[in-house]
């Protein structure tokens, strides 16, 4: 089966890219948007107090009747201009008592506005559109002497194309979206800026890191990588690990020069007492001892050989790479014999040993296959001493015992 093609970069810098410019694309559309709209509602609120003056003024057209009869009139001779001269404005204006009174002279033909409705809609007429007003109950401000004077109210629709205010909402709309892109871009190339600075103390670890080697196991690291708060976690990790390697390195260095030492002596042992046979002639029963002393060595080199064989499958254990069923045993009785293996040494260099516990010390291992392997090294003035508890080929669930100073001479 293909294995699916991940969208995101396994890069942390283009993973940073994308999501600061993907962050700044949301933030120039909601500017773009909230602009857009803003200033549509800010000139259709214009449009709207433009057009409650005009028919305000309309309103002041209408006259009453010299006759004192309370018929009114409708002066055309002063009507306010169009909101928009490219498109002229409509207006009709009714009265309370004769219904309709007047109609602008471009009032298209077939449309049939009723007085009663919404105060502000949008409508379309011949491709063209249009936003309304309707303002109800306007007194007319011309008056009448005499009793049977009764005054009149109107309402007044007036109606003004928006084509323009669409234009204009546009132009808004292009010149903040082209504003928008030039500060995008902008804003990725300091975000570039910023990133690629932000991450040269994560290059300078890496090449540091590269450095490392058995020759050399120090980090050397500027001081401002260790004062970032991010990176502060993993430069200290690495640290202790690093430690650890070397520690191990070390140990692994001892560990075979101790080996070659005590495979050295068995073998030259073996090699003399098999050349002192070989030197002269020799009675059977010579012969017979010199193979016994040579069978001897021999069994020593395969009991050192058995222990490093242990060894190693102990490490195999620890690492996962054997499995045994073990069961829980107390690991003092084992501490105790191998102490008594050395008590010999240490009381010839008058020195006593014991062990001391503060209880049972419950372990999980083999008890079928229990043994105990005591690796010495002897200088001039210290000896050394490293315990390896091998159980079931060293299965035992125990952390690494460090080499510690057994007795001084």
């Amino acid at each position: 089966m293909p294995k699916p093609i991940s969208i995101i970069p396994n890069s942390i810098k283009a993973r940073l890219i994308a999501t600061v410019v993907l962050s700044q694309l949301l933030l120039a559309a909601g500017l773009v948007f909230a602009g857009v709209f803003y200033i549509h509602e800010r000139l259709v609120r214009t449009l709207d107090a433009g057009m409650q003056a005009r028919a305000m003024s309309l309103a002041a057209l209408v006259r009453y009747d010299e006759d004192a009869s309370g018929k009114v009139y409708f002066d055309s001779t002063l009507i306010p201009a169009s909101l928009d001269p490219k498109h002229p404005d409509i207006f009709a204006v009714w009265t309370e008592s004769s219904s309709l009174l007047s109609r602008s002279v471009n009032w298209p033909w077939g449309l049939e506005i009723l007085p009663a409705g919404r105060e502000h809609w949008n409508f379309k007429w011949n491709h063209v559109h249009y936003r309304g007003l309707r303002v109800f109950h306007i007194p007319v401000l011309d008056r009448e002497e005499g009793d049977a004077f009764r005054p009149q109210t109107l309402a007044v629709v007036y109606a003004s194309p928006t084509d323009e205010l669409e234009d204009r909402v546009q132009e808004a709309g292009i010149y903040i979206a082209v504003s928008s892109l030039l500060l995008l871009g902008v804003t990725v190339l300091l975000a570039l800026w910023g990133i690629r600075r932000g991450l040269l103390p994560l290059q300078t670890l890496a090449r540091q890191a590269a450095l490392v080697s058995t020759y050399n196991w120090e980090l050397r690291l500027p001081q401002d990588v260790h004062e970032i708060t991010e990176l502060r976690p993993l430069t200290e990790s690495m640290t202790e690990m690093l430690g650890r390697l070397q520690h191990s390195f070390v140990e692994q260095r001892e560990f075979m020069g101790n080996a070659a030492h005590e495979l050295k002596t068995p073998v030259a042992v073996l090699k003399s007492t098999l050349q002192s046979l070989l030197h002269r002639p020799r009675s059977s029963e010579d012969y017979r001892v010199g193979l016994e002393h040579a069978l001897e060595d021999l069994e020593r080199l395969e009991q050192l050989l058995q222990w490093m064989l242990r060894l190693a499958r102990a490490e195999q254990w620890a690492h996962g790479g054997l499995r045994r069923d073990l069961e829980i045993i107390d690991i003092n009785n084992t501490c105790g014999e191998a102490v008594e293996r050395i008590r010999s040494l240490a009381e010839a260099r008058h020195t006593a040993i014991r062990v001391s516990t503060n209880g049972p010390v419950p372990l999980r291992a083999d008890p079928g296959c229990r043994r105990e392997t005591i690796l010495m090294n002897e200088s001039s003035d210290v000896c050394f001493w490293y315990l390896v508890l091998l159980i079931s080929h060293l299965v035992i669930d125990l952390r690494i015992f460090q080499p510690r100073r057994l007795y001084r001479p």
